[in-house]
């Protein structure tokens, strides 16, 4: 069997530093370090953000430049005396997160269809492909590995669109995908039901891709657009959309399942 490899390297690349900058912009505003202290070595931090060491140095001086930390010479990285005040911090980290929860409205408006026609038109070796992608998704999802996993996240819907043969319709999904996929790494603070409903999700869109069955494919996409949701909103705080709100209603209405999405 082809093992698929990743082609979107500087896709990766930025979803990785995007998704970081969040994460410890949140770390800050929660009070993980105190004013003026020193942040562990790149080394230490690295590890326990599960990123490379030239990815965080990047991030750090992004942050450097926002005025939220300050990079000493052969000392180390520290809390700025010049931190904006806290609730200016909690604001910048949760307007990504409100990006990202926008995103999730727009792909529950977009990608349902878009999955139902590529239902008609997939072929056996793009079958053969997202087979192989959703095993390293599961992969990814056991080892906590992030940066794979967002990387199979978005290559398993470019896959799915290569069906359709339209440019514009290929455009639309990394669009969308790029960005939502850059809250992935925050499945690390989740629940470990919602790292495995992510996995779950995936396996249903392919089940119903194998079948060909367009109203099945359109409610495994809307299942999983919402259970993202739910995990963003149970992670950050942010809330759902009153289209992403109703869209779970019907959903969870129409299969008689009122906790679709409780776990994620």
């Amino acid at each position: 069997m082809k093992v698929v490899e990743p082609k979107y390297s500087n896709v990766k690349q930025a979803s990785k530093e995007a998704s970081l900058d969040s994460i410890i912009r949140e770390m800050i505003a929660e009070g993980r370090w105190s004013m003026g202290e020193r942040l562990p070595s790149e080394r230490v931090l690295s590890a326990e953000l599960k990123v490379s060491r030239n990815t965080l140095r990047n991030v750090l001086k992004c942050l450097e430049a926002n005025g939220l930390l300050e990079i000493r010479k052969s000392s180390g990285c520290y809390i700025s005396s010049t931190k904006p005040e806290e609730s200016k911090i909690q604001r910048e980290s949760a307007a990504p997160h409100q990006e990202i929860m926008a995103k999730y409205e727009a792909g529950l408006l977009v990608l349902p269809g878009i999955f139902a026609a590529a239902a008609l038109k997939v072929k056996p070796e793009d079958l053969q492909e997202l087979e192989v992608c959703t095993g390293a998704l599961g992969q990814s999802i056991l080892e906590r590995d992030w940066e794979d996993l967002m990387a199979h996240s978005l290559e398993f819907p470019l896959i799915v669109v290569r069906c359709l043969n339209n440019s514009v319709v290929s455009e639309i999904i990394r669009e969308l995908c790029e960005s939502a996929y850059v809250f992935v790494p925050h499945l690390s603070r989740s629940q470990e039901a919602s790292r495995k409903s992510l996995f779950t999700d995936f396996v249903m869109v392919l089940k119903a891709l194998r079948k060909g069955d367009p109203a099945l494919a359109r409610i495994a996409v809307k299942r999983k657009i919402i259970n993202a949701a739910h995990a963003l909103t149970s992670v950050t705080g942010v809330p759902l959309t009153p289209i992403l709100v109703a869209a779970h209603e019907e959903l969870s209405k129409l299969e008689g399942d009122t906790s679709i999405g409780a776990t994620a």
